[in-house]
């Protein structure tokens, strides 16, 4: 039975290879053979050499099902039942191999329903699991695919192949993962890690990878980054590592995500190193690009340069994807060297090599392969085309990227193709678009990177770094163990022969082990209140540090603002629009004060009022000149704290009231503008801001007054939630009570700034 399984699973494709034998040879003992069995396995040894050719090999691979139709019509007359299920699976494969699914489906099908009918539950399990690795990775078959997996698993369970049962369940959870469910793919893995676990079954470097894929969507790189050295961990432990430059490319893409480039290239080189050792060459150049890639990150493009050549001569190219690679590599080191016109024939030659394979499933085993390089060759064109300035040709590249699905581009690569559209709108003066694709990749580099991760990666390396050591200090624990055991043994032995005495020492032993072993509780008790309070504290210092930086962010991302008005102000000419510029650039600024003295500020959640008012007033006197024009400004602010949604509205009502006074008020001779706050019943402030200039026009009335800057103080007021009055006596005076929500240290205070 174990061995007709086999037969199913591997359909023989490795035959031939085995005994080392040519096509040419394989036919002439056809030609010379009888149509017995002999004949039958020599014809499925041919087939499956050329149904296991790379598929560069088409028109080779084209003589496969020839061949397998004269094994199946040979076997047919044979009558050799176990034959004919090997060549139908070998049909299913190459039908799928040239995208005919239709016709690959249905020698599936029949396998199973084979299987069905002679009761061979793990076969038909078998058949199921083949035919869901067939089935291609897109949105239109996954349901299938799992469908498929979830048949396969059913019946592992029925046989009782657990280790089949859990493998399979990893592919189902791969699955949900490509459906973008997260949660549910995760959740599945602990459950299998555990089973796993529970078996003491070690090869578990699968799991860890996939767990590295979940927390890579959730964008997670502390995370990503620790199930990626348990995958290299496991795979190392069990000596599996027939597929060690999967694991190892991948964690030396994570330490290249991470811009540790010198670890990155040590991991990389190892991928490449295993690739020459099992001559699994099929995607050499690919990972041959991240190993060029860190050296040039690291500064070291002649290393580069000469580490590609020294690599194509070892490992030739065998096709136009590895010419492709080779041409990457290539335009990247020409970079790197700033020989730009000898990069950019290398990058055309690379995109020209890749129009042939893009989107050409012949050329690559899944959709998820395609799709990535798809991403990774146009984004190296949008930064080549952006480093020299050439941004229209590299709005072409950025605009094929972004517009993909959501949840297709890794979060990284999204971030960057954000950036580079920043750049190449701002030197567009598209300064709108500008702005949105700047906010998206701050917000998405920021869930990437913060100081947190750094020091929890710190915190993952040092962990793989010590393990071995944990490992030997381990074993003499347990060593120490078994002495202390022995020991008390031999006192035992000893203390049997007291009699009596041992009596009495046995029971005042107990009473003190009783003792020490409540002391021990209560020492544990107050370490774990220790480590509680030591959590808190770090809970409420991260919970600072994270405010603080939130408004570090959006304090520069006005400045940003502010600078493209700057920027915008030059190009015009008309006053009325200089005007409206300069007005919102002093909002703007309001704002962003705030946000400033709370990121400087120990206490992240209240604006110092005294200190917020003096910045604002010396800001707007700097702004107009008024130092030149003869006014004056007189403070009467006591040092309490208003919480910043009442900030940013009271700082808003400050700037266009003073704004207006300076402009409105004063004629040669200058004059004074004076601003206080001054504490009232009910814990309530007033905010008076008078000047001794013209005063208000004669039919002026606040409530039917309709310009920008009335309405927004009084929709501000509103805010508020407090009164306005605006009187004309010797000048101009603004009056707002509004009740305060939080307020401290109310210490009157008098400051004067001329």
């Amino acid at each position: 039975m174990l061995k007709k399984l086999c037969i199913v699973l591997n359909m023989m494709m490795a035959c031939f290879i085995a005994n080392a034998q040519s096509p040419q040879q394989i036919l002439t003992r056809i030609a010379e053979s009888r149509p017995d069995t002999n004949r039958l396995d020599l014809l499925i040894k041919l087939s499956g050499y050329y149904l296991n050719r790379p598929k560069e090999h088409h028109r080779e691979r084209d003589l496969t099902m020839g061949y397998l139709n004269q094994a199946m019509n040979l076997s047919n007359t044979l009558k050799t039942t176990n034959r004919s299920n090997t060549i139908l699976g070998m049909m299913g494969n190459y039908y799928y191999s040239v995208e005919d699914t239709v016709r690959g489906a249905d020698c599936y099908e029949s396998l199973i329903r084979h299987f069905r009918k002679v009761k061979d539950v793990s076969a038909e399990a078998e058949v199921w699991n083949v035919f869901g690795n067939r089935v291609l990775d897109d949105e239109h078959n996954i349901a299938r695919k799992i469908r498929y997996y979830e048949n396969a698993r059913d019946l592992f369970i029925k046989s009782g192949r657990v280790l089949n049962e859990l493998d399979v369940e990893r592919k189902i959870a791969a699955n949900h993962l490509m459906q973008k469910k997260v949660r549910v793919c995760e959740n599945e893995l602990i459950h299998i890690l555990k089973r796993y676990q529970a078996l003491k079954y070690k090869k578990l470097h699968y799991v860890y990878d996939l767990f590295g894929d979940v927390n890579e969507r959730k964008i997670d790189l502390h995370k990503e980054l620790f199930f990626r050295i348990e995958a290299v961990k496991s795979m190392e432990a069990t000596t599996d590592t027939l597929k060690g430059f999967y694991f190892y490319e991948k964690l030396a893409t994570i330490y290249a995500d991470l811009s540790m480039y010198d670890k990155s290239f040590m991991w990389i080189s190892r991928a490449l190193q295993n690739m020459r050792n099992t001559h699994e060459v099929d995607d050499f150049y690919g990972t041959l690009s991240l190993a060029i890639y860190d050296l040039l990150k690291a500064g070291k493009p002649e290393q580069a340069l000469a580490f590609l050549r020294t690599s194509s001569e070892e490992v030739p190219p065998r096709n136009i994807a590895h010419r492709i690679d080779l041409w990457e590599g290539y335009g990247n080191c020409f970079v790197a060297l700033k020989q730009y016109a000898a990069a950019e024939k290398y990058y055309l030659l690379m995109m020209a090599g890749f129009k042939k394979t893009s989107f050409d499933m012949s050329f690559y085993d899944d959709h998820k392969q395609m799709l990535a390089d798809f991403i990774h060759y146009n984004e190296t064109m949008a930064n080549f085309y952006v480093q020299i300035k050439q941004y229209k040709k590299a709005a072409l590249y950025t605009g094929k990227i972004l517009s993909l699905p959501g949840g297709t581009v890794r979060a990284l690569t999204l971030a960057k193709m954000h950036q580079r559209q920043f750049e190449i709108d701002s030197a567009s003066g598209k300064y709108l678009s500008a702005i949105r694709h700047f906010e998206i990749h701050k917000k998405l580099n920021d869930s990437l990177f913060n100081e947190v991760k750094s020091k929890q990666i710190s915190e993952v390396e040092i962990k793989y770094e010590i393990s071995k050591k944990e490992q030997a200090i381990g074993l003499l624990e347990k060593q120490a163990a078994l002495q202390r055991k022995l020991t008390w043994a031999s006192m035992l032995t000893l203390l049997l022969g007291a009699g009596f005495s041992f009596y009495i020492y046995r029971n005042k032993k107990r009473s003190n082990q009783e003792l020490l072993n409540k002391q021990f509780e209560i020492n544990v008790q107050n370490a774990d209140l220790q480590e509680l309070l030591k959590d808190k504290d770090k809970l409420i210092n991260e919970k600072d540090w994270l405010l603080k930086e939130v408004h570090h962010r959006v304090k520069n991302n006005l400045q940003v603002i502010m600078s493209l008005l700057n920027t915008q102000s030059a190009y015009l000419k008309d006053n009325a629009a200089l005007k409206a510029i300069r007005d919102s650039q002093n909002r703007v600024q309001a704002i962003s004060l705030i946000h400033q003295k709370l990121y400087n500020s120990d206490n992240v959640a209240a604006i110092n009022m005294h200190d917020y008012v003096s910045d604002l007033v010396n800001y707007l006197g700097d702004c107009f000149e008024t130092g030149s024009r003869k006014i004056k400004f007189r403070l009467v602010v006591p040092p309490f704290n208003l919480g910043h949604e009442q900030a940013v509205p009271l700082g808003l009502i400050l700037n266009e009231v003073i704004t207006n006074s300076i402009k409105h008020a004063f004629d040669e001779t200058g004059g004074k503008i004076m601003v206080t706050l001054s504490n009232k019943p009910a814990n309530s402030v007033k905010l008076t801001v008078t000047d001794n200039g013209k005063g208000l026009p004669g039919q002026f009335n606040i409530n039917t007054a309709s310009t920008l800057g009335m309405e927004m103080v009084k929709a501000l007021c509103s805010q508020l939630k407090g009164t306005c009055i605006l009187l004309s006596t010797n000048g101009a005076c603004l009056e707002i009570i509004f009740p305060v929500e939080r307020m401290a240290n109310n210490t009157s205070m008098e400051f004067t700034a001329d």
